[in-house]
């Protein structure tokens, strides 16, 4: 929308939004840069519509302590706080309230007594100074529970990887890179450890430290288990109702691990899995250097990698986007990573019943297995919903394979590169089709596509070939349930070529809502009107995707 005072209109746009829907979360982010002079102004609005925010972000490159202090201290920030931003190596953090997670993207300006008095259960740390000392002295006084009793996860950069001795200058214990542990966080969170290196609190919970790299910084983690589980435990002989109540607080990886201990606990799972709760899930499977399988949820996804480096082991991530979307993540080490991520693949499909199936495919990766990988695909998945292929490499053959052999039934995305011989070759009509880099797609490739939207870039179809589209569309000749096009002009500076055909322009102070033959509603202003012989309109409007000129066009069945 354009303003001439864009905070006022943003402000006024943002109070009749809060006034006229309840929300169930509120997550705000403030880039400290822009409007630098408005930032109070702007922050009193936020105050006045939102007695809280669940997450609240902080970006810029200009140090503003000011501002950051302002919003914390008028701002309730409930769950999570998160600074992209620069800040003096003076400034003071400080909280009233325990939050879920503070992650710190430059921390320059924490100190160690700004460590200890951060309250959080989550901590990630980027770009602190904190001395090897100072991290054993925070673990010693964690130990002794004088700070800190509800952490979960610690993340923090370690300034001397040479020196690790002076943290564990503590009473630790090493775990067995081959022992694998599965751990339960004060949060009844259950996590699944390979080795690391324990310390123990006065009150008997466990500090399991290991590292990661990130970038070419060396971080320290620590997970906080409030138990351990014994796998001795006679978990299967608990009264049923008693297992059912276990079951439910489980994850989804958790309950992967639960049915790989036993074939009987495998039909136990999969009877309540089927039966006594109602999951609804989308599977997202894809095949890039670690290979991984999601499931999402409605306000939740779960995320496991394999990984070949045994560093990654053990890995997990918990973060949650701003809107509101929780993600688990965990790597897991392997040393084939597609016959073990096919195993996890086929544990998935047998434990849990799928609303969606989503692939992407990555065709650089394990090229030489890329035919066993689609066989297994189609052995597990009789249709895929989406499916996408990424990569730089030509390779025409394994994308008509997979086509031919996978269901696709509603979106085909390529982000992948094609010869100019390829022919895409599909039988039913698609919900959507997207090509990223269209050197393939000739005139002929285009009027055979078959979907209710198509996105092209990168083709060489010539403002003439668009004309004949056009024309061939008014005759109802193809693409009768099309709905949106967008394709890329050649040549804007005759691009009135496309339009040498029966049209009508519309005044751009026209604001009109047309319903397509999906039943979605849209709302133009302006554009160029052409006419189908059955009565069906098409409104075409041109706009920029960076240095290229792009053509639209929607197509009505009625205005409104």
């Amino acid at each position: 929308m354009y303003s001439d005072n864009v905070i006022m209109e943003w402000m006024k746009l943002f109070k009749i939004v809060t006034e006229l829907f309840n929300f169930q979360r509120h997550a705000v982010t403030l880039c400290l840069d822009t409007f630098p002079d408005q930032n109070k102004t702007i922050i009193d609005l936020i105050r006045s519509q939102l007695s809280f925010a669940h997450f609240f972000e902080f970006d810029g490159k200009i140090v503003a302590d000011q501002d950051v202090e302002y919003v914390l201290k008028k701002i309730n920030v409930t769950e999570y706080l998160d600074f992209k931003c620069e800040l003096s190596n003076n400034f003071q953090l400080k909280l009233t309230n325990n939050l879920v997670k503070i992650t710190v993207a430059d921390g320059n300006w924490l100190n160690y007594n700004q460590l200890i008095q951060l309250k959080a259960l989550e901590l990630e740390i980027k770009g602190s100074e904190i001395t090897n000392r100072e991290l054993n002295a925070f673990l010693i006084s964690w130990m002794s529970s004088d700070i800190h009793q509800d952490l979960v996860h610690l993340e923090i950069p370690v300034s001397d990887p040479d020196r690790l001795d002076s943290i564990f200058d503590l009473p630790h214990e090493r775990i067995d890179d081959d022992v694998i542990r599965h751990g339960k966080t004060v949060k009844n969170e259950v996590f699944r450890m390979r080795g690391g290196i324990d310390i123990k609190r006065n009150d008997g919970a466990t500090g399991t430290i290991y590292f990661t790299m990130d970038g070419d910084q060396l971080m320290l983690n620590m997970i906080v288990f409030a138990l351990f589980m014994n796998k001795s435990f006679p978990v299967l002989k608990l009264p049923r109702l008693v297992l059912d109540e276990i079951l439910i607080t489980m994850r989804p990886f958790e309950l992967i691990q639960f049915s790989m201990t036993s074939s009987k606990s495998r039909i136990i799972l999969k009877y309540f899995l089927r039966t006594r709760v109602n999951l609804k899930y989308t599977l997202l499977v894809n095949t890039f250097n670690e290979p991984k399988i999601t499931l999402f949820g409605s306000d939740t996804y779960f995320d496991c990698q394999l990984s070949s480096d045994k560093l990654r082991t053990g890995k997990t991530e918990y973060f949650e986007g701003q809107n509101g979307l929780k993600c688990n993540r965990i790597w897991a080490y392997s040393e084939n990573v597609i016959m073990d991520w096919m195993r996890l693949f086929k544990t998935v499909m047998e434990l849990f019943n799928f609303q969606r199936h989503v692939v992407i495919l990555c065709l650089d990766t394990f090229p030489d297995q890329k035919k066993t990988i689609i066989d297994f695909m189609r052995s597990q998945l009789p249709s895929v919903n989406y499916c996408g292929f990424h990569g730089k490499i030509v390779t025409d053959q394994d994308v008509e394979y997979a086509l031919k052999n996978i269901n696709v039934t509603k979106y085909l995305d390529f982000k992948c590169k094609l010869s100019n011989n390829f022919q895409l070759k599909i039988s039913n009509t698609l919900e959507k089709i997207t090509v990223t880099d269209g050197n393939w797609l000739n005139y002929n490739q285009l009027i055979q596509l078959k979907a209710y939207e198509l996105e092209i870039k990168g083709s060489k179809i010539t403002n003439v070939e668009l004309n004949a589209f056009l024309i061939s569309w008014m005759l109802s000749e193809c693409h009768q349930n099309l709905v949106r096009l967008e394709i890329q002009v050649n040549d804007p500076e005759t691009r009135g070529v496309i339009l040498d055909l029966p049209h009508e322009i519309m005044d751009n102070d026209v604001i009109r809502k047309g319903r397509t033959v999906k039943n979605k509603m849209f709302r133009l202003r302006g554009g160029f009107d052409i006419k189908r012989n059955d009565g069906a309109t098409g409104t075409i409007y041109f706009k920029m995707d960076g240095d290229q000129l792009m053509f639209n066009m929607i197509v009505f069945v009625s205005f409104v």
